[in-house]
């Protein structure tokens, strides 16, 4: 096996799609936790929100994602102006094969320990993608220092809505929504909230501005999604870090997820 990635999300999902391209026979383990960051996850990419990461990121992440998955353009109203906004379809990334698997702890030496198994599962390379759940998984010289998770929830709408509208709803939050497909309508009000604060008093405030905002008071949101962001305190658009040459740690992505993992994959992958 060439390469381990531990972790299905948005940041194990592209690295591996990437390698894989590349001819290397890739392992993707993953273990569905509750509250896992993707879940909500939009793939929305506003050139506002990400322009601090600067075009030496940008650039060849956004190459990426659109050779990768096809990188789309939707028109946004955002007051009384428009902007375009970069979209690929979390369903696309999110498929990427994969097999289940309760990862207790990985090495430095591409090592990865199955809970209940004594032998490990080897690689040439392990790369650790598994959001706020990472350091659980690394050892001590290995953990990322500035990592904390945000809490928040999206929803889907059953129906449509004319136009895709972003509209700030407080100081640095935006309440978004688009027609995610041709179903459902997706919402989110960008709620970033220490897990252990997140509650049902949060959910149902979130829940009421989103069916406010798109007409949909009276009605029961197909799915809630919740879950929880990784956010990186340091430099950069994320924590990425490689540990001698059997082991990468990818996680903290924030709200810029979507590029954060596309610009890990390009690293990882020019590296190799």
């Amino acid at each position: 096996m060439d390469v381990i990635v531990v972790g299905g999300g948005l940041f194990g999902c592209i690295i591996t799609r990437k390698l894989r391209l590349m001819g290397l026979s890739v392992d993707l383990l993953d273990s569905p936790r509750k509250g896992a960051g993707s879940i909500p996850a939009a793939c929305l990419m506003k050139p506002s929100w990400f322009s601090g990461l600067g075009q030496t990121v940008s650039t060849p992440s956004l190459q990426l994602l659109d050779d990768l998955y096809g990188l789309q353009d939707i028109r946004f109203r955002v007051g009384p102006v428009h902007t375009m906004v970069h979209w690929v379809r979390p369903s696309h990334v999110l498929s990427e094969p994969r097999r289940e698997a309760d990862v207790e702890r990985v090495d430095l030496g591409g090592r990865v320990w199955l809970r209940g198994q004594e032998t490990p599962l080897e690689a040439r390379l392990v790369v650790v993608a598994a959001g706020v759940w990472s350091n659980e998984l690394l050892p001590p010289e290995a953990r990322v220092e500035g990592l904390a998770g945000r809490a928040g929830m999206a929803f889907l709408w059953p129906g449509q809505i004319q136009e895709p509208f972003i509209s700030p709803w407080a100081p640095y939050r935006q309440l978004v929504a688009f027609n995610r497909d041709p179903g459902h309508i997706w919402t989110g009000d960008g709620s970033a909230i220490i897990p252990k604060n997140w509650g049902v008093e949060n959910q149902i405030k979130s829940e009421e501005r989103c069916a406010s905002a798109i007409g949909r008071r009276d009605h029961e949101p197909a799915q809630r999604l919740y879950g929880i962001r990784p956010y990186f305190s340091g430099k950069g658009p994320c924590a990425i870090t490689s540990h001698g040459d059997r082991l990468w740690v990818a996680t903290g992505g924030a709200k810029n997820g979507t590029i954060a993992a596309a610009w890990c994959a390009h690293l990882i992958s020019t590296r190799l």
